[in-house]
């Protein structure tokens, strides 16, 4: 990988998996070792190295972290050096990345170290040709599955994951059939219409939503950046609501992630309150306010606001805010009330 081998070592899996996939759990994997340079100097303290790092934490088989290799340490050591020649002192943010990024891998060891659910998948343009420079694979324990991407070079990349390599089934019989699996079936998707996947990247925190049946059908479209890595857990299905409230947020979206799926559809279903609030309470408001100065709420966007509220609390059509039916005095009243519970809130969050 420092050298960019990738097909080489893609073919090494592909092999290994097609003759018999525990042989994976037989790897010891690792970024430098006593006769090499140390892995800063091999990868550097970037993207590159955190991204073969992230495979390292994340194949089957063991992990083996080098001497120093996770304080940034540049000196090689081995049995033949008494004593360090260098003064070093551990790369904190080094250190914090690796806290970041590895150490949550690390923790989730059991969903990568076995076999019984690795899948190898390629990346297909939308040439039709496959790009042997990123791994993609799967894989899992009981009913938890994990997701892995990476592109291990400095071109952007972009291309669906749809289908896995042939492996070895091994049969009651003892005999063994080459076959392949989706990628639906490898992350556990029932894949029928009206159900959603949501996966957590780990890095971001992010949670994305996908349609399971677009996944089954045809894929998962996949964009790196040159030597991005992604690996994406806490996968699970869900079946959309009666008001189609998946389907609404995962059109809303279009690919993008959310901090919080819960969060993000009760935003998307009050998208017409905040509306209304915002053209009622705007920044120049905020501003005037926060100032000690005047800051009178136009009446029409308050009108629109308070009725939009309304509808939103479910206050009936006959009881609803309508300046006409109130009694100018009282209306400029509430107008007032509202406002400065606004200031005081902005004033007590600050």
């Amino acid at each position: 990988l420092k050298e960019k081998k990738n097909a080489e070592y893609r073919a090494n899996i592909r092999n290994t998996i097609e003759f018999d996939k525990d042989k994976l759990k037989r790897f010891v994997n690792f970024m430098n070792n006593a006769i090499q340079e140390t892995a800063v100097a091999q990868f550097g303290t970037g993207d590159h190295y955190f991204g073969v790092c992230s495979m390292m934490a994340t194949m089957p088989g063991l992990p083996m972290f080098g001497h120093g290799q996770l304080e940034g340490f540049t000196e090689k050591y081995g049995m033949e050096y008494r004593r360090a020649y260098k003064d070093e002192r551990p790369d904190e943010d080094f250190v914090r990345r690796h806290e970041h990024e590895i150490v949550p891998l690390l923790k989730r060891r059991y969903l990568f170290s076995g076999v019984e659910e690795f899948l190898l998948y390629d990346l297909v343009r939308a040439d039709g040709t496959v790009d042997e420079n990123t791994f993609a694979y799967s894989n899992g324990y009981g009913g938890e599955r994990a997701l892995v991407l990476f592109n291990n070079a400095w071109e952007r990349t972009a291309g669906t994951v749809s289908r896995s390599c042939a492996f070895a089934d091994k049969r009651p019989d003892g005999s063994k059939a080459g076959v392949t699996r989706s990628l639906a079936e490898g992350l556990g998707l029932r894949s029928s219409p009206g159900r959603f996947a949501l996966m957590t990247e780990t890095k971001t925190g992010l949670r994305y939503i996908r349609r399971s049946e677009d996944i089954a059908r045809g894929g998962l479209s996949v964009a790196l950046e040159g030597f991005q890595c992604q690996v994406f857990i806490d996968i699970t299905e869900v079946a959309d609501d009666e008001a189609g409230s998946y389907a609404a947020l995962c059109d809303a979206l279009g690919g993008a992630g959310t901090p919080d799926i819960g969060w993000a559809m009760q935003d998307l279903a009050l998208g017409e309150l905040y509306t209304a609030w915002r053209a009622a309470f705007d920044d120049d408001w905020f501003r005037r306010a926060l100032a000690g100065g005047e800051a009178a709420i136009p009446q029409e966007a308050m009108h629109g606001f308070l009725a939009t509220a309304d509808r939103f609390r479910g206050v009936s059509a006959e009881l609803a805010f309508d300046p006409a039916l109130m009694p100018g005095a009282a209306y400029v009243q509430k107008i007032e009330r509202m406002s400065k519970s606004a200031r005081g809130a902005v004033e007590q969050a600050l």
